[in-house]
């Protein structure tokens, strides 16, 4: 019994997108959603929580897989922007004794310097422009 409903599953599933990176974060920020209206009880946030899980089940189903691959992509372009952010946020704090965080002034690239005292002439890797820092 349980064969036959595997086989008819694989049937219905056969050229649907399935899961992905958007899909997997719109279901956890419905789950966070849910907590959160457990204490609240607001109706905006069951809406709300609705609406996110109904895009996941709509992505999940659907046959364009080429149009939801393309979301997709966007969506880690944008969630790899801000993961990069918040990293060097990090690393900002982690080594805020012995190092110093400056942007080029050509191409804005956020470089790391050892702390040492002093003015010092610093040649961007990105752009190979020189400029000088003072630390």
């Amino acid at each position: 019994m349980f064969a036959r409903f595997r086989d008819s599953l694989a049937r219905f599933m056969m050229g649907r997108y399935g899961m992905d990176t958007l899909n997997r974060v719109l279901f956890a920020l419905s789950m966070v959603l849910y907590f959160i209206n457990l204490l609240a009880g607001s109706v905006t946030l069951v809406i709300l929580e609705m609406v996110m899980l109904w895009c996941m089940f709509f992505r999940f189903l659907s046959r364009n897989t080429y149009k939801r691959s393309m979301e997709n992509r966007k969506f880690m372009e944008l969630f790899g922007r801000v993961k990069q952010w918040i990293l060097l946020q990090k690393n900002k704090i982690k080594y805020r004794k012995t190092h110093v965080y400056r942007a080029c002034p050509s191409c804005k690239m956020v470089l790391r310097l050892p702390r040492k005292a002093g003015e010092h002439e610093v040649k961007c890797p990105r752009c190979a422009a020189r400029f000088r820092v003072k630390v």
